[in-house]
Order: structure tokens, then sequence, then C-alpha cells
């Protein structure tokens, strides 16, 4: 997606089982509205499929699926870490074996979540340094780490209805702010 365009496409999947890996690209001032989900998964091959969000980009969509090949390296990427960068996802997002959701790097950065977030990795596979991850969804979410616990650098709990539940411990690196909501601990 070209500089300071706007476009609105139904779901996105970016997959690949061959040698070549494509990409997606939202570049500086642009905003892409996904219709359903972004799907980011790595079959086969050499190299990785990597979906990036420029300076003041945005993307807006309703589930984020990061899937790899493998479980010993991260070859299905996405990548939200310019200044003023933010994903918007209205339900899930999910961080399976092979993905990687990197979010540190700018400033200002942001990810909207709506659903649950499921990382059935471990935290070094969810990177957010300096950025700020907002659960705001209408309905109970929960906060899932198959590899023990979920670390955040900022954590805003903002919803106007439902709880948050963590089905797995969390730790925040520098703020947790609870404006609106309920955390339930179930461990």
């Amino acid at each position: 997606l070209p500089a300071n365009a706007d476009l609105k496409v139904g779901d996105v999947l970016l997959t690949s089982g061959t040698v070549a890996s494509p990409s997606l690209t939202v570049d500086a001032n642009s905003t892409l509205n996904v219709g359903g989900s972004v799907q980011v998964i790595r079959y086969a091959g050499i190299g990785s499929l990597v979906t990036n969000i420029g300076n003041n980009a945005v993307i807006n969509a309703t589930d984020l699926l990061l899937q790899g090949s493998t479980d010993m390296a991260a070859d299905a990427l996405f990548i939200c870490n310019q200044n003023n960068s933010q994903a918007h996802f209205s339900g899930g997002l999910t961080i399976d074996p092979g993905g990687l959701q990197a979010l540190q790097g700018g400033t200002a950065d942001s990810l909207f979540v709506g659903g649950h977030f499921n990382n059935m990795r471990d935290e070094t596979k969810f990177l957010d340094q300096g950025s700020v991850t907002v659960l705001n969804g209408t309905i109970d979410q929960s906060i899932t780490n198959a590899g023990g616990t979920e670390v955040f650098d900022h954590l805003w709990v903002d919803k106007p209805l439902g709880k948050v539940v963590l089905e797995s411990p969390i730790r925040i690196r520098n703020v947790l702010n609870l404006t609106d909501g309920v955390v339930e601990d179930t461990l």
C-alpha cells in the first residue's frame, strides 16, 4: 500500500509454500481496512513472511493469526514498530509456533485487541518494548501464554463491557493502566 493511501479489502492471507517470501507493507501515513482477518501462515520454504506497518500507518482487521512452518524459528512476522504505527484488531490475536509479533522500536506504537490474546509460544515471540497494548473488547477477553508468563511493556485495559481473564501470569515492565473493566485472575 503506497504512502498516503487508504484501502479497504476483504480477508488477507499471506502464505507461502515455496522459496519466494511475499510481504505486505502498509506504507507511511496510510490506512489498510481489512473486512476480515489477517493471516500470516508460512507452510514451508526459505525466508520469512512479513507484514510491516510503516510510520503513522494503521491497519484495521478482525483477527490476526501468525503461524510459521516450524517451532524452531520465527518465519511468520507482523511488524508494527515505526513511529505512531497502529494495529487494531476487533477480534483476537494468535501467535502460533513460528509466529512473531514485533511492536518494539517505534514511538507511540499501539496494538488494540478486542478479543483473546493467545501467545501459543512464549514471551519472546511478543516483542513490545516501548509500545502500548490495549484490550478494549466488548466481550470477555483472555490473556494466554503457553510458555508461561506474558510480558507487556504498557498494558491498558479499557473495556466498556466484559472482563479480562488471566489464563497465564502477566508481568508489566512499565505501566498498567486500568481505565475501565475488570481483570480476573484464574490462576
